[in-house]
């Protein structure tokens, strides 16, 4: 069933109502100019209804990586996933899930969700990720809540970077920029989907999880609250930039005899499925030292230390760390086949 929204910043908006939920989905909340710019927030022209009842295209990986998931999960009924668009532009978006009869003046806290997958794959619209049936636990518990799924640039557009790139002013750790403009999107606007914009938690699990983890560097207070499970800074360190992904991709886009500056306007104009046709998950990638978004490069010495402080101390007031003894037991037989 329909259900329109008619915010004040961003104008009418078109959901879908059922189960006792409204969603909102592929809302989007960063414009690009191309692969590897730096996000923007949308300017809303309120010129006409924003279809928000089908999601957005996932941002650019491996259409497969869902079946990799399900497979890590053995689900023996793998959940039915038929649209695998996905984009280099158009990905950043948002599915917002609110309990029905929401109003503006609900004030609902936000649990924000950042998914995992390396840093390679995942999409906050796999079915895995629909938070219909946690929005109506929260209800029939007493505490209704706003679930916000968050997608992010991944692997070569969201975290490849190289001295090249970064002298064409392109940014490293731009999928983790992302992910900071999402949580700005959402403070700036949640309120009149129901939601209150000084109670976000944002949850992750994995990549996801480490993601949180680089974000206790923000100065900015981007939430409230932190749900960290099976993951943290240390299971991907940050490193200083390097050349080695950027001249792999180089290679396998048969750009390695170019200028520096060729080089970038190749890997920048390519067309999206040669990223995935020729690179694919082969390039490393990961946080990077930038001396802007990061700064600090933790250890375990340096966290029994407690030195240096996250600025994150100062503005967070609760974290909960989620971890088991068996987080990685799915991929033991696919390490002893492998071996």
């Amino acid at each position: 069933m329909a259900a329109l929204l008619d915010h004040s910043t961003i104008g009418k908006i078109q959901g879908i109502a059922g189960d006792g939920v409204t969603q909102y989905l592929g809302v989007k909340y960063g414009v690009l100019a191309d692969r590897f710019a730096e996000a923007k927030l949308p300017d809303y022209a309120h010129k006409s209804t924003i279809d928000a009842t089908k999601h957005a295209p996932a941002p650019l990986s491996p259409p497969d990586g869902v079946d990799i998931e399900n497979s890590l999960l053995q689900l023996q009924k793998p959940l039915p996933y038929n649209d695998r668009r996905v984009s280099d532009i158009d990905g950043l978006a948002l599915n917002i899930t609110v309990p029905d009869g929401t109003t503006p003046t609900s004030r609902y806290p936000v649990l924000a969700y950042l998914h995992g997958g390396g840093l390679n794959i995942g999409s906050s619209n796999w079915p895995i990720y629909d938070f219909t049936r946690l929005v109506r636990r929260s209800v029939s518990r007493g505490f209704p809540v706003i679930c916000v799924g968050i997608n992010y640039r991944l692997d070569i557009p969201g975290f490849l970077s190289s001295t090249a790139l970064l002298a064409a002013g392109y940014k490293a750790n731009r999928g983790f920029r992302d992910q900071q403009l999402a949580l700005k999107w959402i403070a700036k606007h949640i309120a009149e989907f129901g939601g209150d914009p000084n109670h976000v938690t944002i949850c992750g699990q994995s990549a996801g999880a480490v993601s949180i983890a680089y974000l206790f560097q923000s100065d900015e207070a981007l939430f409230k609250r932190a749900i960290v499970m099976s993951g943290s800074d240390l299971l991907l360190k940050a490193e200083p930039p390097c050349d080695a992904g950027f001249d792999t991709a180089c290679k396998a886009l048969g750009l390695e005899d170019k200028s520096a500056e060729d080089k970038v306007k190749g890997m920048t104009s390519v067309p999206a499925e040669e990223l995935l046709s020729k690179i694919g998950l082969s390039v490393r990638i990961g946080p990077v030292l930038d001396d802007d978004l990061f700064k600090l490069e933790n250890s375990h010495e340096s966290l029994i230390r407690g030195t240096p402080k996250l600025p994150a101390t100062k503005w967070l007031d609760a974290l909960l760390i989620g971890d088991c003894a068996f987080d990685v037991s799915p991929l033991d037989r696919e390490i002893l086949e492998r071996s």
